[in-house]
């Protein structure tokens, strides 16, 4: 079996079929996560306390990962910067 990428339209054309898939993705989970709770298969209990599980388990991992990638973007902005003896000089001067 073979898979076969769709041809790109456009990058704002392809990026807004993401998003909208994500968003619908999103909905879909939600609403069925309601319906669930609604309908008694599942105690509104145990889902706060899988949803507070998700969130303290994957949580830390997150800000973990966060940080090298703050530190890359502030040394590449810092690298921006104009150096040397006119770098601060106002425009108004």
């Amino acid at each position: 079996m073979v898979f076969h990428l769709p041809k790109a339209k456009s990058p704002v054309v392809d990026l807004s079929g993401q998003v909208g898939s994500l968003v619908g993705l999103s909905v879909f989970t939600l609403f069925s996560c309601v319906r669930t709770v609604l309908r008694g298969r599942l105690s509104l209990a145990e889902t706060r306390d899988q949803a507070l599980f998700i969130a303290r388990v994957s949580s830390v991992p997150a800000l973990l990962l966060m940080l090298p990638v703050g530190v890359l973007v502030a040394v590449s902005v810092g690298e921006l910067a104009p150096d040397g003896p006119r770098a601060n000089v106002s425009a108004a001067d």
